[in-house]
């Protein structure tokens, strides 16, 4: 779908703004923004240039990551997220460092996070690639404002990371995906992974500079 005037439709179709359009999908403004530019949500402007999203093209992409299987992603990956930070054991000292603010931060992103695999378990694309970005740069936001420095945020992602790919893993064997479907869901998945890793690293490294600190 593109973007369309609500002249025509707007009689019968309900429009939200952006706010609201990104706390029903449960992701922030900027990737819905993206979401909008590729297609997957109708939207039109404002005389005063604000946008408004179609709540029926919402509902549907509610309803898509709810159907195709990513509930049982959705689960999988909470469960080993939550496992591995409540789990048996000392928590890692990133972990310990962390605040309730900056902890309940961290999980609004953890969530983003899975919406993005969900989607890309579909169908990777590169406003996909472009969301991955977004996401590490506001992680190192994130835990660089929290004290953390960058070896510790690396920490940190691979700590995610091996929760999230043990989702990746019983969603494949939960699907019966063949050898190939499997390795090419690794690929996609490694690439919007590899993306967050590269884009959190690149941050702390510009923040460094601009300070004159060691990254």
């Amino acid at each position: 779908m593109t973007s369309t005037d609500a002249s025509h439709e707007e009689a019968t179709e309900r429009w939200v703004g952006l706010g609201e359009a990104s706390r029903i999908l449960g992701v922030n403004e900027s990737s819905l923004r993206r979401w909008a530019d590729a297609g997957r949500v109708r939207t039109f402007r404002t005389p005063g240039g604000h946008r408004r999203f179609s709540f029926s093209d919402l509902e549907r992409l509610t309803r898509a990551l709810a159907n195709d299987g990513a509930p049982a992603f959705d689960d999988e990956a909470r469960a080993q997220i939550q496992e591995r930070l409540h789990g048996h054991g000392a928590p890692p000292q990133w972990l310990r460092t962390l605040a309730e603010e900056p902890r309940a931060e961290l999980a609004v992103l953890g969530r983003e996070t899975v919406h993005l695999v969900e989607l890309t378990l579909g169908d990777g694309d590169e406003s996909s690639t472009a969301e991955a970005g977004d996401l590490g740069r506001r992680y190192a936001a994130l835990l660089r404002g929290a004290g953390v420095g960058l070896s510790q945020a690396i920490d940190a992602f691979a700590y995610f990371r091996q929760g999230m790919d043990e989702a990746v893993r019983s969603y494949a064997n939960q699907h019966g995906l063949s050898a190939d479907e499997a390795a090419d869901l690794w690929q996609r998945c490694g690439v919007i992974e590899d993306g967050m890793l590269v884009a959190m690293a690149e941050e702390f490294e510009k923040a460094a500079a601009a300070t004159g600190e060691n990254a």
